[in-house]
């Protein structure tokens, strides 16, 4: 990388590791718009521009779409932090607060509309604070 990145997202799409904005630590909390992209194979990093919006913080938000990076806050407002999303086919399940210490929403999402559903039927034993979460897919 060309610089370090404090409160940054890393993301895996296809054969490239992404590092979705942050900012140096001496502009504390000034999250940038740009992501570097290492290409897994070569270990090449490239830098990226306008890769994310600028002063929007990435971390356990940023989703994956047809060739772009978003924000799942923009599908639903309840989908703020502590998100964790996992490709299921056609569809993708998105959990996650609307804030610090909510109570976790679930939904599942259209990969061809990009319609948020939510899931009303999840008992609310299960249903506390997330602090983060992770999918691995094999």
């Amino acid at each position: 990388m060309s610089e370090e990145q404090d409160e940054c997202q890393g993301v895996v799409i296809g054969s490239e590791f992404w590092v979705v904005s942050g900012y140096r630590t001496d502009n504390q909390g000034q999250f940038e718009g740009s992501a570097e992209v290492m290409e897994l194979e070569t270990g090449q990093w490239v830098r990226v521009e306008e890769a994310w919006k600028a002063s929007q913080c990435p971390r356990s938000c940023v989703g994956v779409g047809k060739e772009r990076l978003f924000s799942w806050a923009d599908c639903d407002s309840s989908i703020r932090v502590g998100v964790c999303s996992a490709p299921l086919g056609e569809w993708t399940f998105v959990s996650g607060s609307a804030h610090q210490g909510g109570p976790t929403g679930f939904f599942l999402v259209d990969q061809q509309t990009g319609k948020c559903n939510t899931i009303d039927e999840i008992s609310q034993q299960f249903s506390g604070f997330i602090q983060s979460g992770c999918c691995v897919d094999i």
